[in-house]
């Protein structure tokens, strides 16, 4: 070929490579036209009647075929199927594989190639070049069928045009999808609810913002974009120094969320919540402001909270009159449930306890057949008694001989300690309405009480008894049981880690008292005048219901008693209850 033949080629070759980019730029050709332009460009260059253009799938297995010019399709009577699989095509894709172009001038001379299906175009030469993209192949570009060899200047031309059509359909694409997603993008940014802005922190300047934002404030597009978000004092739509505040902790700190009484035009204040977090558009950091009004949320949270106070007032009557009654129900159901319980405790206790009796005696009946069987081990033959003995030995028999009565001992007195609070059960739930007044040991229901509430003073304090001699007196004891009960936990509860409760007994005269103090934390004087009013409770909440003081001062006082306080904050209280040794009793048989 001579250097005229060559130069003219090649000017060929750069006149289709700028056609296909005037075409590109200037054209309203649809993808597959530019591309079917492109390829037909192609068949001229390289002299060949026939050519194809395949696009491969992401998935890097199927081929999409997109182009065959005029030419092929003349003479190809198959159906052509747009996708199939890269492994069923024939040796023109072998490109695929190796990333390099495939050329063949005696196509009937190849062994191994896979054939044509019936109808198929004949083949007589072919050129395949891949077009790659980092390590993926985008496009197969083809031409066959040439009346001479093909070149390498021809496959180098269809290398440069496949690059070309590929780089160019690429940008389009991309160029279609960039225009989708900011016609997405503004849909969206100009339908949501609620207001947008992006502001500039650097320029002091919002940059944009939607529909929404403008209805929000009153405000147009242009007059928000062409004023600073930084306005002075005089400004009171936005006030500067809320604004500073929440730019600075946004650009500084990140997402900041607060909630603002924004001004609209009109002059009209609302509330709004500001989600305000920093982003990056273009390279561009910006504030991403987001505001929803919120001004029917606070006016229905007001309305709410007045209705609340309301109930909370009216609750608060209701709730008096209905803890006072719930504790009297409560402590006469708890009665009569731990009656029943003790009763029915009180049944199997007491086969534990006659068993455990016949057992010991039956044990003991053993043993003695034991020692009986010792003192024959002489008249034994040799073999017996140290097998015997041995045995013996083995067991530990004089180890389990003596074990076994301990732990039958052991035993038999956790027996009687169940049976004592059983007992202690039964005596503390005799209240109520139809509890008849009666003589009764107040050793006996301190110490029944101590022993129901043992659990609740044993982890914070010491009990120190300095009982002194008392008569019987004339009283309701499980009434009295409560009040006990009350003053001991109040005295445990103001113990605050390990302290000491002691209770006194004494009489003067006619009357005895009762006295139990606690080395806790003290009343304050200013609370020592409200103790005994109903409700009043200075322990937290759901700890106490502020009856406890309440109901027992009830029960004294329905005794002709009195309840003494001394208390030292920082050493402790000591609570002295007073009560007649008879107290005087009307023609009802009812306290005087």
């Amino acid at each position: 070929m001579s250097a005229e033949d060559i130069l003219r080629d090649q000017l060929a070759r750069v006149e289709v490579l700028l056609a296909l980019n005037e075409q590109a730029s200037g054209s309203s050709l649809q993808e597959r036209d530019f591309l079917l332009f492109g390829l037909q460009e192609a068949e001229w260059l390289t002299a060949s009647p026939a050519g194809f253009l395949h696009f491969v799938n992401d998935d890097q297995e199927t081929l999409d075929l997109t182009a065959w010019t005029a030419g092929t399709l003349t003479h190809c009577e198959i159906p052509h199927h747009r996708h199939y699989p890269i492994s069923q095509a024939g040796i023109w894709a072998g490109c695929f594989y190796t990333r390099k172009p495939v050329v063949c001038n005696d196509y009937g001379a190849i062994q191994d190639k896979k054939g044509l299906p019936e109808g198929h175009l004949g083949i007589s030469r072919l050129i395949t070049v891949p077009v790659v993209e980092g390590d993926k192949v985008r496009l197969i570009l083809g031409v066959g069928n040439k009346d001479r060899d093909y070149t390498a200047y021809d496959t180098e031309t269809l290398q440069l045009i496949g690059d070309a059509l590929w780089r160019i359909v690429h940008a389009r694409r991309m160029d279609v999808s960039l225009a989708e997603s900011s016609e997405r993008f503004l849909t969206i940014f100009n339908t949501i609810g609620e207001a947008i802005f992006l502001y500039d922190a650097g320029m002091h300047q919002f940059v944009d913002m939607n529909e929404a934002a403008t209805q929000m404030f009153g405000y147009s597009r242009d007059e928000v974009l062409n004023i600073a978000a930084d306005p002075g004092p005089d400004d009171a739509s936005v006030p500067a120094d809320t604004i500073r505040t929440w730019i600075e902790k946004a650009t500084e700190e990140g997402q900041q969320t607060f909630e603002w009484q924004a001004q609209r035009r009109s002059g009209e204040s609302f509330w709004v919540s500001v989600n305000a977090r920093t982003t990056s558009i273009g390279g561009r950091d910006l504030l991403l402001v987001v505001v929803d009004d919120i001004s029917k949320r606070k006016s229905d949270e007001a309305a709410m909270r007045a209705q609340m106070d309301e109930l909370v007032a009216l609750n608060a009557k209701l709730e008096g009159a209905h803890l006072q009654l719930l504790q009297s129900e409560k402590m006469a159901s708890i009665g009569q449930l731990a009656a029943g319980v003790a009763h029915e405790i009180n049944n199997p206790v007491g086969f534990i306890h006659s068993n455990m009796g016949s057992l010991e005696k039956y044990l003991r009946d053993f043993t003695t057949l034991l020692d009986a069987y010792e003192r024959a081990e002489d008249a034994m033959d040799e073999v017996t008694r140290s097998s015997v003995r041995q045995l013996r030995q083995d067991m530990d028999i004089a180890f389990l001989r003596d074990d076994v009565f301990a732990l039958l001992a052991e035993t038999l007195d956790g027996v009687n300690r169940v049976k004592k609070i059983v007992q202690d059960m039964k005596d503390f739930s005799r209240a109520g309405a139809n509890e008849e007044w009666q003589w009764a040991d107040l050793y006996r229901c301190l110490d029944s009480t101590l022993n129901i509430v043992r659990n609740e003073l044993k982890y914070k304090a010491r009990i120190s008894k300095e009982y002194a001699p008392l008569p019987q007196i004339y009283c309701l004891p499980s009434q009295l049981n409560q009040v006990f009960m009350n003053l001991l936990i109040n005295a445990a509860h103001a113990i605050e880690t390990q302290g000491t409760i002691t209770i006194r007994t004494g009489q003067e005269g006619e009357q005895v008292w009762v006295e139990i103090e606690d080395s806790g934390h003290g009343i304050p004087p200013d609370n020592l005048q409200r103790i005994f009013d109903p409700f009043y409770s200075t322990k937290p909440v759901g700890k106490g219901t502020g009856l406890g003081l309440f109901v027992s001062y009830n029960i004294v006082h329905k005794h002709q008693g009195k309840i003494e306080v001394r208390s030292e904050v920082g050493k402790g209280s000591t609570f002295r209850v007073w009560l007649p040794i008879q107290a005087q009793m009307d023609e009802g048989g009812q306290e005087d």
